[in-house]
């Protein structure tokens, strides 16, 4: 699997999904600030960005607007994470995201979300 970029500062739910990606041998990098987060995206090109759209400095769905702005990292895939309930995912469409998924989610079951968005694109 290609390097995942995973961001929240919800240490508790991050540390859960990381053990998880670590016992699976799933490539990520964790960031829990929205700016560094976009810092990263930039001088690495992960093939994917899981964020929450809660963050410090820069929120989940401005860090989505810039990445897919950006021509150099538009085909970045995005999966927004977002505890504001299912009234919240229609941005899915408007702000060019790949999913939203909503928290609290188990570990297994984001993957299979990742692996889901993943294999559109290899369609």
């Amino acid at each position: 699997m290609e390097k995942i970029l995973f961001v929240d500062n919800d240490i508790h739910f991050a540390q859960n999904v990381m053990k998880y990606f670590e016992q699976n041998g799933i490539p990520h990098v964790f960031e829990t600030d929205g700016l560094n987060a976009l810092n990263i995206v930039r001088n690495n090109k992960p093939a994917v960005v899981i964020a929450d759209r809660e963050l410090p400095n820069l929120d989940g769905l401005s860090l989505c607007k810039f990445i897919k702005l950006d021509e150099e990292l538009a085909e970045t895939k995005f999966l927004l994470l977002t505890s504001s309930g299912k009234d919240d995912l229609h941005f899915e469409s408007e702000n060019q995201l790949d999913a939203a998924i909503e928290k609290p989610i188990a570990p297994q079951d984001l993957v299979s979300e990742l692996i889901k968005v993943l294999q559109t694109t290899e369609s």
